[in-house]
């Protein structure tokens, strides 16, 4: 998982509420699994009569992750009377970025960055975005409208809301098993290393049936591998789905890579203290989730019979606009008329087209016709008389009605010596 995206948080409390808001924080942050690294929270600064301090995180694109961190604190701070936080991502202010999503808003949305203090949303100045005492800087009459207030609530709530985890049972090793329950986030640092490789040395582990908790994101990313299970694994877990074994043998690749990797040895010293010899033994009784979500994206439902008569009605209703005029510079009448137009543009895009209604569809055009040998060339085309009979008459007709000693047939004949 490369790491491409950061995000930086700024919290400010009364120093009273310090040790209070730090370890909810703490404590919110230990439950989530987070899709690249946990955030570091930095220490705190006490001056101006607030204690303030910052959160960063970086992970590989899964957006989620910002907006958990940006649903936590709102609620922390909504709990403390002058508290407050706001959030910078890549792409720039979180709750602003939130707020503009709305395509419903009819309120304009301020100049500025936004701040969230006990709850409500405000506006502020670049200037005074990282001060110290921000909370005492901030004014009443920065306040954001109530429609974006609601927006931004709604947002929390659907985050809330939100499916982050998935359940399936794995084949995996015993010690990788006593890791996981000793620390479900693990898997974090798991799915990181789980690069592939085929001579993976596996006659001394023992593997066990478990049911991994995964960070959705986490499965996706795991099984978007196309890899080629050894067969000494997939004689293990003949069982799974072929789906679960790549993923089972890929975290298999994840544990062996971190047993071998020193900077993860307190980790598995940890885990493997006698205290925690129980962690052998348990289980759950966690049901599995389906795969349906992986295996059938969401995507929007479109009548395709239907898009030829939206765009005629679109391009129609944009062409009656335009025709709006008595009359043209040249004193002319319009002579254009929108339901013919939005007809033919309909018969255009039209999926259910049927090439017998070609003549029908083509006569109607006949009474527009500007005169009759317009008419006649339609009905030499569609009947395959000759042609080039039908243009010999047409010239000689020309020529004849052209003036004897001047004119472009006279100019004609004479670059070219011909005779009439």
């Amino acid at each position: 998982m490369e790491k491409s995206e950061k995000v930086n948080c700024w919290i400010w409390c009364r120093p009273i509420d310090q040790s209070s808001v730090n370890s909810r924080i703490e404590s919110e942050f230990k439950h989530i699994i987070w899709s690249d690294e946990a955030p570091i929270i930095s220490e705190w600064i006490v001056q101006y009569g607030f204690a303030s301090t910052r959160i960063s995180i970086t992970h590989g694109g899964d957006i989620v992750d910002e907006e958990i961190i940006a649903t936590i604190l709102y609620k922390i701070t909504k709990s403390y009377t002058g508290s407050a936080f706001r959030i910078d991502t890549t792409e720039g202010d979180l709750l602003l970025i939130q707020s503009a999503y709305a395509d419903s808003l009819s309120t304009d949305i301020p100049d500025g960055l936004s701040v969230l203090i006990s709850g409500v949303l405000y506006c502020i100045s670049e200037d005074i975005a990282h001060a110290p005492n921000l909370p005492d800087l901030v004014k009443s009459n920065m306040v954001y409208p109530c429609e974006i207030q609601d927006y931004f609530t709604k947002f929390v709530e659907n985050t809330s809301k939100k499916v982050l985890y998935h359940h399936r049972r794995m084949f995996i090793p015993v010690e990788l098993k006593r890791l996981l329950i000793f620390d479900p986030s693990i898997i974090t640092t798991v799915t990181k290393n789980s690069f592939y490789r085929s001579d993976a040395k596996l006659e001394n582990i023992r593997f066990v049936e478990y049911p991994v908790k995964f960070r959705r994101y986490h499965y996706a990313l795991l099984d978007s591998n196309p890899i080629r299970v050894p067969r000494e694994f997939s004689s293990i877990c003949s069982s799974l789905t072929s789906r679960t074994y790549r993923v089972s043998y890929l975290l298999t690749l994840g544990y062996i890579r971190m047993k071998n990797d020193p900077q993860h040895e307190k980790l598995f010293n940890q885990a493997n203290m006698e205290e925690f010899d129980e962690l052998n033994q348990m289980d759950t009784n966690q049901n599995e989730d389906g795969d349906e979500w992986l295996d059938a994206p969401e995507s929007p439902q479109t009548n395709f019979q239907n898009i030829g008569a939206e765009m005629a009605e679109r391009f129609g209703a944009f062409m009656q606009e335009l025709s709006n005029f008595d009359k043209v510079e040249t004193e002319g009448p319009i002579n254009f008329d929108v339901d013919i137009y939005k007809s033919k543009i309909d018969h255009f895009f039209s999926s259910s087209y049927e090439s017998d209604n070609e003549c029908a569809e083509e006569d109607q055009l006949e009474p527009f016709l500007e005169n009759e040998d317009d008419k006649e060339l339609r009905f030499i085309s569609q009947t395959g008389e000759n042609i080039n009979q039908f243009a010999s008459e047409c010239w000689n007709d020309s020529l004849n009605s052209q003036p004897e000693t001047r004119g472009p047939a006279n100019d004609y004949i004479n670059l070219f010596h011909l005779q009439k």
